[in-house]
């Protein structure tokens, strides 16, 4: 089934930002004006996803081929 991508940060399963980075690295990661958190804010969260809708299966997910 098609999953509308979550309007949260992206983060790995096993791993949080505060275990990833430190510090500066830390700080930057999390500052909400970074480039990397306004791309995503103002790019990559207005991609309309529904368009995508019909490349999924709703019974099994994403298809091999």
């Amino acid at each position: 089934m098609f999953k509308k991508s979550s309007e949260s940060g992206q983060l790995n399963i096993f791993t949080s930002s505060k275990s990833l980075f430190s510090g500066n690295s830390l700080k930057m990661y999390e500052d909400k004006q970074a480039w990397h958190n306004q791309f995503r804010k103002q790019i990559t969260m207005r991609i309309d996803e529904n368009i995508f809708r019909p490349l999924y299966c709703k019974d099994n997910g994403t298809p091999n081929a």
